[in-house]
């Protein structure tokens, strides 16, 4: 089982508490994360937290097979958070679930997030995840980031070519006018080309963007990317 309670890390992405499916969930809890207590204790104290997270101890006898894709992804981000860690990754935490139990996940990370006052980074390929629960974005392609700011500027105000099309192409409440994706294919990761890897599908791409790779610089106050057709803070055009 990978490592939930890490002080300074956890991470929510398995839906399964564990590997094996003939272990219960308190199974789940690593033996070093126990500190001085004993078992008892420690169960004592992971019952009592489940039930401020609306979760019945008796979970804690289940098995993975028993239960739901969402309620155990609420196991797993329970176990996560348990020591309240300073950081928690969650890798992809709504993925293969519906719409609803999707709402509820978030709601459950944006009301621990809160109560720990920690950091949470959040991977996920759905936008509107993003858009949902995220204070700060960083837009990734081919393996590097492009861009980084609020989350309400790079929806609003994205200013990287990838991330441009990238939102232009997010349907919208209202909006029936066609979408278009964004042409080609990412570069393979094995052998990336020189340059900026976006520059082959980017419609403004120059011979420099093809040569050399972009410098990740601060375009706006608080706003980063990397691309040659984009000038530092500061600088003037031309």
């Amino acid at each position: 089982m990978e490592q939930h309670f890490l002080r300074s890390a956890g991470r929510a992405e398995r839906s399964e508490p564990d590997r094996s499916p003939e272990k219960a969930v308190l199974d789940s809890i690593p033996q070093e994360d126990r500190k001085n207590e004993t078992k008892e204790q420690t169960l004592a104290r992971v019952a009592k937290y489940l039930e401020e997270l609306n979760l019945s101890p008796d979970i804690l006898e289940s098995y993975p097979f028993q239960l739901s894709g969402g309620m155990r992804q609420r196991v797993i981000i329970a176990l996560a958070t348990f020591m309240s860690p300073n950081v928690v990754l969650a890798d992809e935490p709504t993925t293969a679930l519906d719409v609803v139990v999707q709402k509820g996940i978030l709601k459950m990370l944006m009301r621990l997030q809160k109560q720990l006052k920690n950091t949470m980074v959040i991977v996920s390929h759905d936008m509107g995840v993003h858009y949902q629960i995220t204070d700060r974005m960083a837009i990734m392609y081919s393996g590097s980031i492009i861009e980084l700011g609020p989350t309400d500027a790079i929806f609003n105000d994205p200013i990287h070519p990838y991330t441009k099309m990238l939102v232009d192409s997010l349907p919208r409440v209202g909006d029936k006018s066609q979408k278009v994706g964004i042409p080609g294919r990412p570069p393979a990761l094995k052998n990336p080309p020189p340059g900026c890897r976006f520059a082959a599908r980017c419609p403004h791409a120059t011979d420099r963007c093809r040569q050399e790779i972009p410098e990740f610089i601060e375009v706006k106050p608080g706003r980063f990317a990397a691309c040659h057709l984009l000038k530092k803070e500061g600088e003037k055009n031309g």
